[in-house]
C-alpha cells in the first residue's frame, strides 16, 4: 500500500506507506473491490506509516500450456514431427494487481487489467534431414 501524499514532510520522496488499521481483505472481495480502503489510514503529519511490504496480495496466476507431438519416421535418419501447442489453453484470465494508492479513493482496490495473454494455438510441422 502507498500514500501519494507527502505525509512525512521529508521533501520529494517516493511513495510513502499509510497506517494499517484493519484487515485489507473485504468480506465481499471481487475484481471491483479487491481491497478494503477502511483498513488503511493516512499516517499522522510528520510521521511514517506502519504498513509493511506485502500486507495485501493480488489474485493468483493460472496458466496451462499443453503440447502434443508425433514423430513420423520417413527413412534413414529423416523424419517429420507434427506438434500442436496451446498457450493459456483454458483461456483463463489472470488479473493484475489492484490500485494501491489510498490518496485516490475512487480507484483504490480496483483491478483494471489482466496480465495474461489470450489463448493461442500453434500447429508445427518440421522436417528433419
Amino acid at each position: 500500500m502507498i500514500d501519494g501524499r507527502n505525509r512525512s514532510l521529508q521533501g520529494e520522496r517516493n511513495f510513502e506507506r499509510p497506517n494499517c488499521v484493519g484487515d485489507p481483505k473485504p468480506s465481499d472481495q471481487s475484481i471491483s473491490h479487491w481491497l478494503d480502503i477502511a483498513a488503511f489510514e493516512a499516517a499522522a503529519l510528520g510521521t511514517f506509516g506502519n504498513c509493511p511490504v506485502g500486507v495485501a496480495r493480488a489474485p493468483g496466476y493460472t496458466n496451462i500450456d499443453p503440447v502434443l507431438s508425433k514423430r513420423f519416421e520417413i527413412r534413414d535418419a529423416r523424419y517429420a514431427e507434427f506438434r500442436v501447442e496451446a498457450f493459456n489453453a483454458l483461456n483463463h484470465p489472470s488479473f493484475g494487481p489492484p490500485a494501491r494508492d489510498i490518496s485516490a479513493p475512487n480507484t483504490f482496490g480496483v483491478i483494471t487489467n489482466t496480465i495474461s495473454s489470450p489463448r493461442v494455438l500453434e500447429l508445427v510441422l518440421k522436417f528433419y534431414f
